[in-house]
């Protein structure tokens, strides 16, 4: 893309994240987005597939195993400002992580929320989707109550099953930032690991690996999963 079409495409958008290097993504209206990558090292696997691409493909592969997310008008390069782009439509909703600060004073909203996301992360692994950043506030809460993925340049749709540590390793964003970790313990991080699980329907020994190094991963997780 052309810096001329790069401007016109940009031209009166509002920008919704910015670092010091520049706008990250900027809304287009109509519901479009604009997300912007740049290459973050010289040597890195962005050179060979961009951050861009990836983005394109895991929205690809995602809606074909209907899971919801962004979808994806175009990807290009702008050389004249070293980034790559995707526009995209936006998925409508709030983000979990909102919804739940929202219902931290109403036990039955928050544990409608939770325990319908503990059943979203067994389908996206029963769907062998490993999403590295699965934090809470790159879940959406849909107008229809279903849950989708934004920010999805990480999100992985393997060709085998997950392991049971892969498995584990997974909840590590779910406890990383403080509002998450506040929403897990008011509804209760055995209660949530109890909602996965049978929605998960692990085989018992499998159970018994995913609760070992789950209890590796985090205090706050190992202090009431370990077994």
């Amino acid at each position: 893309m052309s810096l001329r079409e790069y401007e016109a495409l940009t031209a009166g958008t509002t920008t919704y994240s910015a670092d010091r290097h520049g706008p990250k993504v900027l809304g287009l209206g109509g519901g479009r987005c604009l997300k912007l990558f740049r290459r973050k090292r010289l040597l890195s696997s962005s050179a060979l597939i961009p951050y861009a691409k990836r983005f394109a493909v895991a929205a690809e592969r995602l809606a074909q195993r209907g899971i919801r997310c962004v979808r994806v008008r175009q990807v290009a390069r702008v050389p004249a400002i070293h980034r790559h782009l995707v526009e995209y439509d936006y998925l409508a909703g709030e983000t979990l992580r909102a919804e739940l600060v929202a219902a931290m004073d109403q036990p039955g909203q928050l544990g409608d929320l939770m325990g319908r996301h503990a059943a979203f992360i067994a389908e996206l692994h029963r769907q062998r989707v490993y999403f590295r950043a699965v934090h809470f506030n790159n879940v959406i809460v849909c107008p229809d109550g279903e849950l989708g993925l934004i920010d999805i340049s990480e999100a992985h749709v393997g060709r085998l099953a997950l392991t049971p540590a892969k498995r584990a390793r997974n909840f590590r964003p779910m406890v990383k930032y403080d509002e998450d970790r506040a929403a897990l313990l008011a509804y209760g991080v055995e209660r949530f690991l109890a909602d996965y699980l049978a929605a998960a329907s692990l085989p018992p020994r499998a159970e018994r690996r995913f609760r070992r190094a789950l209890a590796r991963i985090d205090p706050l997780l190992a202090g009431t999963m370990a077994r």
